[in-house]
C-alpha cells in the first residue's frame, strides 16, 4: 500500500472524489463484489485526508446514510427504506449514499439503492485489523457523515445499527434520523 502523506491536497481530493464517484461497473455486483472492488487502502486515504482536514462536504450534496440490522433483511423492510430515500431524494441535491458493506440488511439496499439511482457513494467496511472495535469505527464515520440517517434497527434495538443511531443524534440530533 502506498503512502499517501507525499500527495498534495489536490492529489488526495481527486482520489476521494474519485472514489465516491459511481462506477456503471459496479451496477449487478454483490455487496461482496461491491467490498472487494473497493480500494484496499481506503482508510489510508481517508484518514490522511482527515488529519489533514483538507475535504469539505460540497454544499450541493446530501451525505444519506442508510443502516440496518442483518435480521432486518426482507423485502418489506427495503421498500420502508426506498420510501424514505425517496423524499430525500426531491431535496435537489447530489446524493451520497453512505453505509457500511454489509452483505445483509440496511447496507445491502443501499448498495442496491446506489446501483439502482447511480448515485455517488461512501462506503466504510470495517477495518477488521483494529479488532472487535472495527464496526464502532466505523459507526462512528458514517454517523459522522450522514446528513441525514435511515436506519432499520432490530426490534431489541441492539447491535450496531443502534450504536450507529446514537452517535449520529449525538453529532446531528434527531430531526434528520428516520427510523423505519
Amino acid at each position: 500500500m502506498k503512502d499517501y502523506s507525499s500527495f498534495s491536497d489536490r492529489e488526495l481530493i481527486s482520489l476521494f472524489e474519485g472514489i465516491m464517484m459511481f462506477a456503471p461497473f459496479d451496477v449487478g455486483k454483490t455487496v461482496k463484489e461491491l467490498a472487494k472492488s473497493y480500494p484496499n487502502d481506503f482508510w489510508k486515504i481517508y484518514r490522511e485526508i482527515e488529519h489533514r482536514q483538507i475535504y469539505k462536504k460540497p454544499d450541493n450534496y446530501l451525505f444519506i446514510g442508510i443502516v440496518g440490522t442483518r435480521r432486518r433483511d426482507e423485502e418489506d423492510d427495503f421498500v420502508l427504506i426506498c420510501n424514505e430515500y425517496n423524499k430525500l431524494q426531491n431535496l435537489k441535491k447530489v446524493i451520497v449514499i453512505v453505509s457500511g458493506l454489509c452483505p445483509k440488511g440496511g447496507d445491502k439496499f443501499a448498495t442496491i439503492l446506489y446501483q439502482a439511482r447511480k448515485t455517488k457513494k461512501l462506503w466504510f467496511p470495517s477495518e477488521w485489523s483494529l479488532g472487535r472495535h472495527a464496526g464502532f469505527v466505523r459507526n462512528t464515520e458514517i454517523a459522522r457523515w450522514s446528513d441525514y440517517l435511515i436506519a432499520a434497527p432490530a426490534p431489541d434495538r441492539k447491535g450496531g445499527t443502534e450504536d450507529t443511531i446514537k452517535k449520529f443524534t449525538r453529532f446531528h440530533g434527531n430531526d434528520k434520523l428516520v427510523i423505519v
